[in-house]
């Protein structure tokens, strides 16, 4: 049964955590790709480049959905408030959610209120 180059990393791995050359402490902190090469290095097999995804920032980590929807978005000019869509909430400059929620818009104060959203509280 062919196991595959991954299958065999895998093995390896769970043979060096039963002879307790490995803790399961040790394999968590160094990742699974840095366990797979290490694996794989053991073996003689050459490690398999991967290619970096748009998500994965210079570290070489993938950047969480979360901190994405964190990051402020920039108005299209000065002046404008964000309005949050589901609460009917408009976010001043330097508020904490200016920018920041999930579902939103640009719009000017004046179009927000008429339009009947309530200022943000900070």
């Amino acid at each position: 049964m062919d196991l595959g180059r991954r299958g065999r990393c895998l093995a390896f791995a769970l043979a060096l955590l039963m002879i307790g050359v490995m803790s399961p402490g040790s394999l968590r902190a160094q990742g699974a790709r840095d366990a797979a090469a290490a694996a794989q290095s053991q073996s003689g097999t050459k490690p398999v480049q991967q290619q970096k995804t748009s998500e994965e920032n210079g570290a070489g980590r993938k950047t969480s959905r979360r901190y994405q929807e964190m990051v402020a978005r920039k108005p299209p000019s000065p002046g404008m408030v964000w309005v949050n869509t589901t609460s009917k909430v408009y976010h001043k400059p330097g508020s904490r959610w200016y920018g920041r929620t999930r579902e939103g818009k640009w719009m000017t104060e004046a179009d927000a209120q008429k339009a009947g959203y309530k200022a943000g509280r900070n």
